[in-house]
């Protein structure tokens, strides 16, 4: 059975389900595999283009030094 069939088959067994919990469910399955369409204007572009060369350059704190400052900040208040 190829992809085409299959999802022919399934697309007539769920316009068949009227658990409307159950399409909840199945809906949120769908949306986790199917990939979001994110669409970025020209400044959060730029924004993450700097963000990228900067990790690449080493401008960064791990996440273990980060949670460090955290935590002395929150001792400090």
């Amino acid at each position: 059975m190829d992809t085409l069939e299959l999802r022919n088959i399934v697309m007539a067994q769920v316009a068949q389900i009227e658990d409307n919990s159950f399409l909840a469910a199945l809906k949120t399955i769908i949306e986790t595999k199917v990939e979001p369409k994110i669409f970025l204007n020209s400044a959060q572009r730029k924004e993450l283009e700097e963000s990228a060369l900067e990790a690449k350059r080493g401008l960064f704190k791990p996440h273990s030094v980060l949670d460090k400052e955290v935590k002395q900040w929150l001792e400090e208040k």
